[in-house]
């Protein structure tokens, strides 16, 4: 056998080789979301009355006055506004500009009050995470 033959008779072994044995994957089973369900943390669904009732009332009430007020503000600003339209503008030291409107007042207090709920919620949440830390 020459030195041809003998490469291409290796080369045909190696590629008898390569094609007679397959990869082995393990099987894996995905679920809804594309994660292996062995890796996969379970949803925790029983912490449902963690949530004060009195807090959530109280976030969902805040939100509809925020709103309110927001409505106000930018109506009492846009008066304001249209009073000072026509005037010649002043340079001046002293500061003429007019009170808040009430409105913008309440708005920026319930934005404060939201600000101190979010800390509250945020205590919550980490609690609940330690809580339910466990997994299956």
């Amino acid at each position: 056998m020459n030195k041809q033959e003998q490469l291409l008779s290796a080369f045909g072994a190696i590629c008898l080789f390569l094609g007679a044995t397959t990869p082995s994957f393990a099987q894996s089973y995905s679920d809804n979301t594309g994660t292996n369900v062995w890796n996969s943390v379970p949803v925790m669904l029983d912490n449902g009355e963690a949530l004060d009732p009195d807090l959530v009332a109280r976030v969902l009430e805040l939100n509809d006055i925020s709103a309110i007020a927001y409505q106000d503000c930018t109506q009492a600003i846009a008066e304001i506004e249209a009073q000072y339209r026509n005037q010649p503008q002043r340079f001046s030291r002293e500061d003429l500009s007019p009170e808040p409107p009430l409105a913008c007042v309440t708005l920026e207090e319930a934005r404060q009050e939201m600000a101190t709920l979010r800390v509250q919620l945020k205590r919550l949440e980490a609690e609940i995470a330690k809580n339910n830390s466990f997994t299956w």
